[in-house]
């Protein structure tokens, strides 16, 4: 995991944004989650195909997506990354340097679009 996050890159998190089923509090705690044990979404992919996600607390349709759909997930993402980046918003979370600091992390949506 690398980019303009402490350690989550802008496509993860868009990734993470698209998950089915996925609200706030289930983004937060899978970013979370990725922040204190240093891995990237290829590894929560890799945790969900290994049936090792309990401590994730998944819907069972976002699991499936995550395991089943997540070349169709790459595809769709990558589609609107670029068209996000030729409208130069850039997409953050909590551990992010360009996070705004007038923004509470705690109170605030796990990831936010800035131009």
């Amino acid at each position: 995991m690398k980019g303009n996050t402490g350690l989550i890159d802008e496509i993860e998190l868009l990734a993470l944004h698209m998950l089915p089923y996925a609200g706030a509090a289930t983004i937060r705690r899978i970013l979370t989650f990725m922040v204190a044990k240093k891995l990237s979404f290829q590894d929560i992919i890799s945790i969900c195909e290994n049936e090792t996600s309990k401590e994730l607390k998944l819907h069972p349709m976002t699991l499936e997506r995550i395991v089943y759909g997540k070349e169709s997930l790459k595809r769709k993402t990558s589609e609107i990354y670029n068209k996000l980046k030729s409208m130069k918003i850039r997409i953050t979370c909590f551990d992010d340097a360009y996070f705004p600091e007038e923004v509470n992390p705690i109170n605030s949506p796990p990831i936010l679009y800035i131009r």
